[in-house]
């Protein structure tokens, strides 16, 4: 590559770069039909960096984008041809692209395993072949444990000398979402990276205002029935996990049913000698100091054992 002062600001400030997919999810490869490779995680972060180099790089500087399965290719293909670019972007394989030479090249690497299982990724001549197409930045995207594990003396070499030049950067850091107050989500390498935490803490005070509020206007509701002259009986707290069901004792009372029973206790007060009502009356059943029921006794009935007649019985005379 040729040495040069400047060609984009961070993250991509310098001439080397990997982006390492260690720990990222769903970032393992996969194999589709016959066999060949494709690692989603891997478009996904090759075209944010497509993204970011296409914004922030000289628009005479021309672009590719190498896979080191077809199958990669493919997928390349159909991620990155619903964008618009401000330049051509070449996507093709590694063997395509014997002899040609691009000012800025973006190398997929595909393999992502438990096993340390890379292929043909450990022929030196492949690796050559994608670093040196590439005049002014390249921009290597993978797995550093896997590729480390398979040829350390490759990609181990590959990796730190990223790390010493200040290349290296995590994927994450590339597509994970982080949300700034009510725009759209933003990525980092859009903003400083750092700023998806506070943001989280922002958004989880945020919510517990939000439920503060709502207990406070709950409890308004409650209060303004108690003012209003309602006696309610001792409410049965639910256990944890039950809902009270409509009407029963722990279930909450609208405003409709509080207005509907002060009519029905004031109709009963007008009455005078209505029923009394079930707080109104003892437990016991006897009258209690307020109206008592007049009790009508017939001829005949008795009374506390006594008999009493309309006049005497026949033969008593």
């Amino acid at each position: 590559m040729q040495a040069y002062d400047y060609v984009t600001r961070k993250p991509f400030p310098v001439a080397l770069h990997f982006v390492d997919t260690e720990g990222m999810r769903g970032g393992r490869e996969r194999r589709g039909p016959g066999g060949a490779l494709r690692n989603e995680a891997e478009v996904r972060v090759a075209a944010q960096v497509v993204r970011l180099l296409d914004e922030r790089c000289p628009r005479e500087l021309s672009m590719a984008v190498i896979a080191m399965y077809a199958e990669q290719v493919e997928r390349l293909r159909q991620a990155l041809g619903r964008r618009r670019f401000k330049r051509t972007v070449k996507i093709d394989t590694v063997d395509s692209f014997e002899g040609r030479e691009e000012d800025i090249v973006v190398i997929s690497l595909v393999r992502s395993n438990e096993r340390g299982r890379i292929g043909f990724l450990r022929v030196p001549n492949r690796l050559n072949v994608a670093i040196s197409r590439a005049k002014h930045l390249v921009a290597c995207i993978g797995d550093s444990a896997t590729l480390r594990s398979g040829e350390e003396s490759m990609y181990g070499t590959l990796v730190e000398a990223s790390r010493r030049t200040g290349g290296w950067l995590s994927a994450l850091e590339l597509v994970q979402p982080v949300k700034h107050g009510r725009g759209r989500p933003q990525q980092l390498g859009e903003g400083e990276p750092g700023e998806g935490a506070a943001s989280d803490g922002d958004e989880g005070r945020k919510r517990r205002r939000r439920r503060r509020r709502r207990g406070r206007r709950g409890g308004g509701i409650q209060q303004g029935a108690a003012a209003s002259g309602d006696t309610a009986a001792p409410v049965a707290t639910p256990v944890d996990g039950e809902t009270a069901a409509p009407g029963s004792p722990g279930a909450p009372v609208s405003e409709g049913g509080a207005r509907r029973r002060r009519r029905r206790r004031r109709r009963g007060r007008g009455h005078g000698r209505g029923p009394m009502s079930q707080q109104e009356a003892p437990a016991d059943g006897s009258p209690s100091g307020g109206t008592a029921d007049v009790r009508v006794t017939l001829p005949g009935e008795n009374l506390s054992g006594t008999v009493l007649g309309a006049g005497p019985e026949p033969g008593d005379g």
